[in-house]
């Protein structure tokens, strides 16, 4: 009797690629690490060696504090561009959840209006029904369809744009477009 042994897929095959993902450039760095102390050993050279001897050649010229700068301001210059990068992403993630959202509430919205039409439909068969309705629920089923172009035209997902987006306006003007587009390149914190 052959026994047979149930093996589970715990995802480890996705855990260590979200790993290598995460921490591509430690990973990186510590493999530049390992083969840089490698061929060092092998070569016999000595990178750390050579570095202190080209500080010390480029003394008499005082430009060893301008290459500490340089590598100080490099080290804040990529931190920065790591949180800008990590911020651009969130800002496109919310992007892509507003529109996924709004697309959802356009779907919803529209599947009522057309419930609401039958409403309609009976009103305007049923004699001695009073039209100034039937004209105010036609205003308010534009002023509906208004607000929901003028969410899904937002620029810049904040929640000031959207409630500048559905604030009510006078008759006859159209919310929205220019009143919330942000066209600056800062992200929102």
């Amino acid at each position: 009797m052959i026994l047979k042994v149930k093996t589970r897929n715990y995802g480890y095959k996705k855990k260590i690629t979200c790993f290598l993902l995460r921490y591509k450039l430690t990973l990186l760095g510590l493999n530049l690490a390992i083969l840089i102390a490698v061929l060092s050993n092998i070569f016999d050279l000595d990178p750390f060696d050579r570095l202190v001897s080209l500080f010390s050649s480029v003394e008499k010229y005082e430009i060893d504090e301008i290459f500490i700068g340089a590598l100080v301001f490099l080290v804040f210059f990529m931190a920065e561009l790591i949180l800008w990068h990590r911020n651009q992403k969130i800002e496109i993630e919310k992007v892509k959840i507003y529109r996924a959202m709004i697309a959802s509430s356009h779907h919803i919205l529209n599947n009522f209006l057309n419930q609401m039409l039958i409403f309609k439909m009976t009103a305007e068969e049923t004699p001695g029904f009073d039209q100034d309705i039937l004209k105010l629920y036609d205003e308010i089923i534009k002023d509906a369809k208004q607000q929901i172009e003028a969410l899904s035209s937002i620029g810049k997902i904040s929640q000031e744009a959207i409630e500048e987006s559905i604030k009510p306006r006078p008759r006859g003007q159209i919310s929205g477009q220019s009143d919330t587009v942000d066209n600056t390149c800062c992200p929102s914190s």
